[in-house]
């Protein structure tokens, strides 16, 4: 709904980050991963998730590939200032 653009932007400026060559989040939430690839679907943003082990807990990981980047600094409203840099720099337009 309404929200849902600035909640994802707020857990991309506390949790989100570089992952492999693009950026994304890691959560133990499946439910909040659902919810963010929920969120690039219906922005039209390709995602790839996949669980990942450690520690014998089972964590989800949901990012975009280098080249979708920008969409996502274009569609949620990150204001992390070294997250933004990051997007910038290492993302084709």
């Amino acid at each position: 709904m309404k929200y849902h653009t600035y909640f994802l932007a707020g857990l991309f400026d506390t949790d989100g980050g570089k992952k492999g060559s693009g950026f994304g989040l890691s959560t133990a939430s499946e439910h909040l991963a659902l919810f963010c690839m929920e969120q690039f679907k219906k922005h039209n943003i390709p995602f790839h998730s996949c669980p990942w082990k450690y520690k014998d807990h089972i964590y989800q990981q949901v990012y975009t590939k280098k080249r979708d980047m920008w969409k996502v600094l274009k569609t949620f409203p990150i204001r992390h200032i070294d997250k933004i840099a990051f997007i910038k720099s290492n993302s084709p337009r």
